[in-house]
């Protein structure tokens, strides 16, 4: 079993700054220490503003409460700035964003609603509604785990397109996504190459070794049917 209460709070100090807080408290209860409730609970964080914590654990029960989201936002006619925990939405799939490397839901969340936040700093220079020159940065709780990236996303012939480039946790990174409709449809493509630099100390291997560079694509089609009182479909590879 699981319930949350959640305290939310938005301030507008002017017509250019404001302010998003939102609180939870978390309670699970059941049977608790296993893989499967770790991994279905989400993959925690090493935050740089450290706000969250357990309150209690038990044999069958957890409580924890954390700052889900808290940041203060300017917001001109040409110019965003967000400084705090917030959520970083890159991608056009559905289940899967692997050019989100800032706060993307882990594939094994039993919880989809619940996407994650990250203590970052997001500036966008805008030179209309659509297409912006966006910079991220984030901390991290040290060196190793910074993260910093440079968007472009632009409208193009009907299309919805972005480019990326960065570093995540020591790790080059480029990649491109791709929206738009198809028929009644529509479609959606991302791509990834990351060449990481740092070591892992895998299960089994007798001493650490870099990864090899590596790509990850991923494609989806999804439409909604006149069938019935409707119905949504969608396929993603």
């Amino acid at each position: 079993a699981f319930t949350r209460h959640r305290l939310k709070a938005d301030v507008s100090v002017t017509e250019w700054l404001s302010a998003h807080v939102v609180y939870d408290n978390d309670v699970r209860y059941g049977v608790i220490d296993t893989l499967e409730s770790d991994l279905g609970s989400g993959f925690r964080s090493q935050s740089f503003l450290d706000a969250e914590s357990g309150i209690s654990e038990g044999e069958h029960h957890d409580w924890n409460h954390q700052l889900y989201r808290g940041y203060v936002q300017i917001e001109t006619e040409r110019f965003e700035l967000a400084v705090g925990r917030q959520r970083i939405a890159w991608g056009v799939g559905r289940l899967w964003n692997p050019i989100d490397r800032f706060s993307a839901l882990p594939p094994l969340s039993l919880q989809p609603d619940q996407t994650p936040g990250i203590d970052s700093i997001d500036g966008r220079f805008k030179s209309d509604r659509f297409n912006y020159l966006q910079f991220v940065y984030a901390p991290g709780a040290s060196g190793r785990d910074e993260r910093w990236a440079v968007r472009l996303h632009g409208v193009l012939w009907d299309a919805d397109l972005s480019v990326m480039g960065g570093v995540f946790e020591k790790a080059p990174t480029v990649g491109v996504a791709f929206s738009r409709t198809l028929w009644d449809g529509a479609i959606g493509f991302e791509a990834v190459y990351t060449a990481p630099e740092h070591k892992f100390w895998e299960l089994g291997d007798p001493a650490p070794t870099t990864p090899s560079d590596y790509w990850q694509v991923v494609a989806s089609f999804e439409i909604n049917l006149d069938f019935g009182t409707g119905v949504y479909f969608l396929t993603e590879y």
